[in-house]
């Protein structure tokens, strides 16, 4: 895979009618793909969401919105590869995308359609995951999962976000008390204490784990089955849509983008 830095530095050209160079994807660089000859072997652009697709208020300016719809109309494939869940994209992120389109979700852990339909997965165990929110909310911190179109969360989460209910692209979360299957892709701790870094140390058999920062909620930790990164999802992706990785543009921002980046 290409990265942005690597294929498509050297084609931004300063325009003012689209301003200074934002935190999301330029749009002057995803216009100049569908005249530059040098990228026509290129089949498909992968777009992390977060300060990347979207502007860091979580909106998909009307700019990259047309320049999709561009892409889309030039036959490229054009698709997400994100840590988010279907739950928390199908209001204010797919519907920029085909029907027709496939998208890797939950960290890797999930390719599915634009409607949501899941066409390959891998979950962690549901034994995995109530030793998880057990160990999180003994340690006082969020615990977020995701089944099916619903995203679930435990006390904790809802207090952080009891003062944030202006922010209108805020996931709605279900208790997780009503989550039905605890066989779940993917498994979001908010905060991290050294007692429950060290629980996943002990499970690095059954986990791989990523520690982040969120401008909005701080310190996290991304939780997938063991040897599951986006990677994963983009090779499932792959063998899905007929092309190589090397064919594929990659736009990501954050160390969960690291193994998406260099597949």
């Amino acid at each position: 895979m290409t990265t942005l830095c690597s294929a498509l530095a050297h084609l931004f050209i300063p325009d003012e009618k689209f301003g200074q160079v934002s935190p999301h994807v330029p749009v002057r660089l995803l216009k100049k793909i569908l005249m530059d000859n040098t990228l026509l072997h290129y089949k498909a652009l992968l777009f992390d969401v977060d300060n990347t697709l979207s502007s860091s208020q979580t909106a998909v300016s009307l700019a990259v919105q047309s320049a999709l719809q561009l892409l889309h109309q030039q036959k490229y494939h054009i698709g997400l590869c994100t840590g988010r869940h279907f739950a928390q994209l199908k209001e204010n992120f797919l519907p920029f995308f085909s029907n027709d389109s496939l998208h890797v979700v939950s960290g890797g852990t999930q390719v599915i359609t634009t409607m949501g339909k899941v066409m390959w997965s891998q979950l962690i165990p549901g034994e995995t995951v109530l030793r998880l929110y057990a160990k999180a909310t003994a340690e006082n911190m969020g615990f977020i999962t995701h089944e099916g179109e619903h995203s679930y969360a435990n006390e904790q989460v809802f207090k952080i976000l009891a003062d944030k209910k202006n922010d209108a692209f805020q996931p709605q979360f279900l208790p997780v008390e009503k989550l039905s299957n605890w066989s779940t892709p993917a498994v979001i701790a908010w905060g991290y204490t050294p007692g429950f870094v060290e629980f996943l140390k002990t499970h690095s058999h059954d986990l791989t784990y990523k520690m982040m920062v969120s401008r909005a909620h701080g310190p996290y930790i991304d939780i997938t089955p063991h040897g599951v990164t986006k990677a994963t999802g983009i090779q499932h992706y792959c063998e899905m849509i007929g092309i190589s990785p090397s064919e594929i543009i990659g736009f990501g921002d954050s160390e969960n983008d690291e193994e998406f980046l260099r597949t």
